[in-house]
């Protein structure tokens, strides 16, 4: 992400621009990154405090860090055009880096999956602890 806003100057000061809309792509690109970090930070904080939500914390962390990689390697190889996925530039090696770490980690349909059994689990626990006839049988 740190190439784009070089290439997109170079690109304006040739007056080249392909994607006029380019400076809002570069900014959502940003969005993506910064909130799939937040949630990461939050999912070390839970597991180093021993939280109880750590488990449901990590799933969202990758999840969000699946989404980000995903959308953002997708929009970079969009605003480098056929430049972004040639050796001659570095976002080619993010991108697959990205999509190895969704076949070797689960990509975000599966933490999807996988926080929805969570909480799924979490609800089933909870209302047998308050249902009242889950009493001891009698006998």
């Amino acid at each position: 992400m740190n190439c784009a806003p070089g290439s997109t100057s170079t690109s304006r000061k040739t007056g080249n621009i392909a994607a006029p809309g380019r400076s809002s792509s570069i900014l959502h690109m940003y969005l993506e990154t910064e909130s799939a970090r937040s949630a990461v930070y939050y999912a070390a904080v839970a597991l180093q405090e021993g939280a109880a939500d750590a488990s449901a914390a990590v799933t969202i962390a990758k999840l969000y860090a699946s989404d980000a990689c995903r959308t953002v390697g997708n929009r970079g190889i969009q605003i480098h055009g056929g430049m972004g996925f040639t050796w001659e530039h570095d976002l080619h090696l993010y991108y697959r880096r990205a999509k190895a770490s969704e076949t070797m980690l689960g990509d975000a349909t599966f933490h999807r999956e996988r926080l929805a059994r969570l909480v799924v689990d979490a609800g089933a626990k909870t209302a047998r602890a308050l249902d009242p006839f889950n009493a001891a049988p009698c006998g």
